[in-house]
């Protein structure tokens, strides 16, 4: 496999870079102050969680909210950097959860091995409606590029600066936008699921290995937000250098997977016993130690800086990964 190990999009200049960091500024200003009216929970001191009787209400605001702010910032820097506007949101909806406590503070008032379950069971589907959020800031940022830089423009690689984000790697939406399916999707497809297979598999042994140490310690928001960040960038760069794809998304889609993925190994190794069973603030594995917010904002924030610092593959490149993937 050749692979040259630059940069996929022109180096930022100065002035540019100055220009995208402070549309992430503003992103997080938005979310810290008009997101957090939306996600605030009743408790001053209580964790950011949307419940079965908020749930609507909080998704029409955040989704409301993630297209103003992925479309500004789209338009803002979009030419450079195509996916910044959906960074932003994932980046301002991190910022925007560090006003609520952890989850140790639910884990508090569930003791009992099943309201436990009940809320893992709730977190997964509230991972959902997170990536549901963020799909539509991708969406968004895939459109706002196509209307303020057009469908013809190309980047240093040659490749469509419209298929940046959304519409590459997804039949369903490429024609929802009106683009072509090109020959070869089949293949695609399947480096693709190759990919998206070598991110999960990284980023569970790598949460699992990074937010582990003392099982008796409190939960700190600092370490799952490191633990988060570090297990998508490395698992989705290697995943870049092995199955090589054309968009993040992909490994955005891993994202709630790796998520839903731990809520229910959790679930499964509640047994009610063990070392610390009489610790109401310790969870029972370390895939609880993080909100669905924390997995969805942090771990798509990672899997973006992983696709910006991926090394580009040349012909031969994406003939090996295609191999890999059993496509001859």
């Amino acid at each position: 496999m050749t692979v040259q190990p630059t940069c996929p999009y022109p180096r930022l200049r100065w002035p540019d870079k100055l220009a995208t960091l402070a549309t992430w500024g503003g992103a997080i200003a938005v979310f810290v102050t008009v997101g957090w009216m939306a996600i605030s929970p009743i408790d001053p001191h209580g964790v950011v969680q949307i419940t079965e009787g908020t749930w609507p209400r909080v998704f029409v605001e955040m989704v409301a909210l993630a297209v103003v702010v992925a479309g500004l910032a789209t338009a803002a820097v979009g030419r450079k950097l195509p996916d910044a506007g959906t960074f932003a949101v994932a980046v301002g909806l991190a910022a925007a959860n560090l006003r609520g406590r952890s989850v140790g503070y639910l884990l508090m008032y569930t003791e009992e091995p099943g309201p436990r379950r009940l809320l893992c069971l709730e977190f997964a589907v509230e991972a959902v409606i997170w990536f549901a959020v963020l799909l539509v800031a991708m969406i968004t940022s895939g459109l706002v590029m196509r209307w303020c830089f057009g469908r013809g423009e190309s980047d240093a690689l040659g490749n469509a600066r419209l298929s940046a984000m959304c519409v590459a790697d997804m039949p369903g939406l490429r024609r929802l936008v009106g683009k072509p399916t090109p020959p070869g999707e089949g293949a695609r497809l399947r480096v693709s699921l190759m990919h998206g297979v070598v991110v999960i598999a990284l980023a569970l042994v790598l949460i699992r290995l990074l937010a582990a140490g003392d099982a008796s310690r409190s939960i700190q928001q600092g370490q799952v937000y490191f633990a988060v960040a570090v297990a998508f960038f490395l698992g989705s760069y290697a995943a870049h250098r092995w199955f090589p794809v054309q968009t993040p998304l992909p490994g955005c889609l891993t994202v709630p997977l790796v998520c839903i993925i731990g809520y229910l190994w959790t679930m499964v190794r509640i047994q009610g016993q063990g070392p610390y069973a009489e610790i109401a603030s310790v969870p029972p594995t370390v895939f609880l130690r993080a909100l669905p917010l924390e997995y969805l904002a942090v771990g798509t924030a990672g899997v973006l800086a992983a696709f910006w610092s991926r090394p580009v593959h040349g012909a031969s490149g994406r003939k090996a990964s295609e191999s890999r993937a059993g496509t001859g």
